[in-house]
């Protein structure tokens, strides 16, 4: 039997390494198809994908309010992210009627359940404690800003208003959209304090959004006042290097107190594009240059503009080599809203990845989102391209 020749070294250190190449290759094609399924299907808004996912936050709207089902170790974050659960759940829920007229029936009922939920005294509490104040109960008499609870609130009420202009809390939508207006009008920087001494341009981008669809929807136009808070966007809150928003303003000086930030600019791109279309785009835009990283058909997005370093927060979530998950997640909706099939289809990736979604019994789930999570993920993969929200703003006029 002939005795085989030895390889040389190097040549057998190159075989390994084609060998761990391919393997590797191999690992990331799978990885690439296995999380990507099921994301063309959200992108263009099949009808049963979205029900699945509206299905699993009804089963969030359904359960009376319980602060104990989020635990951050805080007080403050575990009623925010009680209160933003019930928010970005009605928030899906009203995009997914407005796409789908015939998830009107059955949606309609879970938006007021989470109206209802959000006026539950355990649910207002987290602002409360920090105001001394309640948010409902302050719209009786010039008083403090609330911007976080009123603004994010009167965004789903705004929405709600569109599909049902009837609806029970349409009295309510229109208190504190003239309340908020009042107080924008009389803050010296054309923005409010989410708590005393706080002041945030993404918290103030949900209620300047609201009564900015508020205008839309009675008049096809949006008022002086409206569009020149609109423009400081652009003008005042955008740092001009990165292109993206401050993610903390000081409230009496207008001075930056934060840097500008992957999460707070793109969750705004997501409010303000139900204001102005064209603003959205362009801060959409700007994330996309300053935060945008893609590798073997995964895009992640970072929570501070290349050559700025951080820490991750609540906010932003844990960093991971300057990656957000928060930033990364919220910029689903920025894609699907400017038709970016691709960039949607390449986040959807992460989602898959590390959201782990289920579905069941009709119902979508995120594993390790939690409550939250659901909610946050629905409403962003559901934000709604202009043309679609423009269809509805023109039927209801």
């Amino acid at each position: 039997m002939p005795v085989p020749k030895p390889v040389p070294l190097l040549k057998k250190r190159l075989l390994i390494f084609t060998r761990l190449l391919l393997a590797l290759t191999a690992s990331a094609g799978f990885a690439r198809y296995w999380c990507g399924r099921g994301a063309t299907e959200v992108f263009e808004g099949a009808l049963s994908t979205q029900q699945s996912m509206g299905a699993g936050v009804a089963s969030w709207i359904e359960t009376a309010p319980a602060i104990a089902s989020h635990s951050t170790g805080s007080k403050l974050f575990d009623g925010e992210w009680l209160f933003g659960t019930y928010v970005m759940s009605g928030l899906g829920l009203a995009q997914t009627a407005i796409e789908h007229p015939e998830l009107r029936a059955q949606n309609l009922p879970l938006i007021r359940t989470a109206v209802e939920r959000l006026l539950h005294s355990d649910v207002r509490a987290f602002d409360e404690r920090r105001w001394k104040e309640d948010p409902i109960e302050s719209l009786a008499a010039a008083s403090s800003d609330h911007a976080a609870y009123l603004g994010y609130f009167n965004l789903l009420l705004a929405c709600q208003h569109l599909i049902e202009p009837k609806a029970p809390s349409a009295a309510l939508h229109g208190r504190i959209s003239q309340v908020l207006e009042s107080r924008l009008l009389a803050s010296p920087q054309g923005l409010l304090e989410t708590y005393p001494g706080e002041c945030y341009p993404l918290d103030n981008a949900a209620g300047i959004a609201s009564l900015a669809l508020r205008d839309r929807t009675a008049h096809g136009a949006i008022s002086v006042h409206v569009r020149r808070w609109l423009d400081a966007y652009l003008t005042r809150w955008q740092d001009p290097q990165s292109g993206l928003l401050y993610q903390a303003i000081d409230y009496a000086t207008g001075i930056p107190r934060d840097y500008p930030r992957g999460s707070g600019t793109n969750l705004a791109v997501y409010f303000l594009s139900f204001a102005d279309p064209t603003l959205s785009r362009q801060l959409h835009v700007s994330a996309l240059g300053s935060l945008a990283d893609t590798g073997l058909g995964f895009t992640a997005m970072r929570e501070y503009p290349r050559g700025m370093n951080g820490r991750g927060d609540i906010d932003s979530g844990p960093l991971f080599a300057g990656w957000s998950i928060s930033s990364t997640g919220f910029s689903l909706a920025g894609c699907r809203q400017q038709g970016d099939a691709s960039g949607f289809t390449s986040r959807w990736r992460l989602v898959h990845l590390f959201g782990m979604p289920s579905r069941r019994a009709g119902r979508t789930h995120f594993v390790t989102g939690g409550r939250l999570g659901d909610a946050i993920l629905f409403a962003m993969a559901t934000a709604l391209p202009p043309a679609i929200l423009e269809r509805a703003l023109a039927a209801s006029r």
